[in-house]
């Protein structure tokens, strides 16, 4: 094997390392949305119960001023 084949084949492992990279950052990202989309779910639920409360207290204290 020449320096000129070592040289050569270069390119291509750079262009494999490239694809490997891409997908792995794929992976990541799509994981990272779904982590995201869970927890604003989460939020969305919690914010719910939140207004919920908020108008069982706010009934309390109209039934305590009459």
């Amino acid at each position: 094997m020449t320096a000129a084949d070592l040289l050569a084949s270069v390119p291509v492992l750079a262009v494999a390392a490239l694809g490997v990279w891409a997908l792995r950052l794929e992976g990541r990202v799509n994981t990272h949305e779904a982590v995201c989309a869970e927890r604003y779910r989460r939020l969305e639920e919690r914010h719910g119960e939140a207004l919920e409360a908020l108008a069982a207290i706010d009934r309390k204290l109209d039934a305590m001023s009459r």
